[in-house]
């Protein structure tokens, strides 16, 4: 294994916990030989102490991705190790899988394996190859899957990360037989997951407890599902006894599967579901004088890099402006955020801008995150995506 030799800055910020190195942060070209995705050993450039093995990205903005700390051998046994921690983390949250009909298994550098991405659907795992040295191992990755009580694996390995490493996308089944969608149950409701075609694994887990929270707190009230997606938050509103949902989103097969889902719970009568693109969609309601008393706004990922930002935080503004003003007296906003690049100061700013624009006072009365399948490292500030704030109009 080659060895490279890293500034004792970059070193110091390794040992307390960041796990990306970005090409700006080397001084050094990298090793002789040293090939994409290879392993490296990273030392201190002024005594040459050992710091952590790397993944090696010539093609990104992350030079090296972190593996370990420890010298240690990146084979299946390793891989092993990694998936049995973070099965065991995940059991002990929610009991045996299926404890709950869906998790995460693995997040990425938050389970010590970059690049990677496990979501579990009922016994099937949804997996997620986003770096090349993640890639270059995958042989040793279902090496190691085969050890745990799965009846299927998929793998959906697609989208801008991969494009920026140069990797083409792989989609398709890796072992059993599964179709293009997966279902699993939740609170006596079973979702459709469009695992092929739809967003992430199909499905937003991590909104989890946010879903939790709309079950208590919908029945008798109206509410209005703003970038609903394959429509989770609309049928937990219509089946908690709902006044009125409304739902919308651009996508046209999103709503396809929202649909079918409604009509398989009885539902498809208690549900509006509307075609349209959400900015004009929330002119259309605040010129009609429309209020509802809970409105959740969950946009697609705004800002996935740091260049991005300055629109982002505009469109979230604004978004955020207009859903405010629907809350009737006493209604609740449930906004959200999963752009790696809009941390959470800068969101709640953003929040505030929007606020300030309206005649009414407004109060957040609640700040939630991902829950726990979804952890982030206090190190690497991007790896913590998503913000959800609840947000309410004080009454005077």
């Amino acid at each position: 294994m080659q060895r490279w030799r890293i500034p004792r800055r970059t070193a110091r910020n390794i040992r307390r916990g960041r796990v990306w190195v970005r090409a700006s942060e080397l001084t050094t070209p990298p090793p002789s030989g040293l090939a994409a995705g290879d392993v490296v050993a990273l030392t201190e450039e002024t005594h040459g102490d050992f710091v952590a093995l790397a993944f090696y990205h010539p093609h990104s903005r992350i030079r090296l991705r972190v593996v370990t700390t420890r010298e240690e051998n990146i084979d299946a046994g390793f891989f092993a190790e990694r998936l049995r921690t973070a099965w065991d983390r995940r059991r002990e949250w929610f009991g045996d899988p299926p404890g709950v009909g869906a998790f995460r298994w693995v997040n990425a550098e938050a389970d010590g394996l970059p690049g990677l991405i496990i979501d579990v659907y009922q016994q099937v795992a949804v997996v997620q190859i986003f770096a090349l040295g993640m890639e270059r191992r995958r042989d040793l990755l279902w090496e190691a899957l085969d050890a745990f009580p799965l009846e299927g694996i998929v793998e959906k390995s697609r989208g801008p990360a991969r494009m920026a490493e140069k990797l083409p996308e792989r989609v398709g089944p890796i072992r059993g037989d599964v179709g293009d969608t997966l279902a699993f149950t939740e609170a006596g409701l079973t979702f459709t997951v469009p695992w092929k075609e739809g967003q992430k694994t199909g499905f937003y887990l991590d909104q989890r407890n946010n879903r939790r929270w709309l079950r208590n707190h919908a029945a008798g009230r109206s509410c209005l599902d703003l970038c609903c997606y394959t429509g989770a938050f609309a049928l937990t509103a219509a089946h908690a006894g709902a006044t009125r949902v409304v739902a919308v989103d651009s996508s046209r097969s999103a709503l396809t599967v929202a649909e079918a889902d409604l009509a398989a719970h009885g539902l498809e009568d208690r549900v509006e579901l509307v075609h349209a693109d959400v900015f004009d969609y929330l002119r259309y309601l605040a010129g009609r004088r429309e209020r509802f008393d809970l409105v959740v706004l969950d946009p697609p990922p705004l800002a996935r890099a740091g260049r991005h930002l300055r629109h982002a935080l505009r469109a979230y503004r604004d978004l955020n402006r207009f859903a405010l003003r629907l809350l009737a007296p006493g209604g609740i906003l449930l906004s959200c955020s999963c752009s790696h690049a809009v941390d959470h100061p800068t969101l709640l700013n953003t929040l505030r801008q929007a606020a300030g624009s309206l005649p009414r006072s407004m109060r957040l009365i609640d700040y939630r995150g991902a829950p726990p399948d979804h952890p982030f490292l206090l190190g690497q500030r991007e790896t913590e995506y998503f913000h959800a704030f609840l947000l309410q109009p004080l009454r005077r």
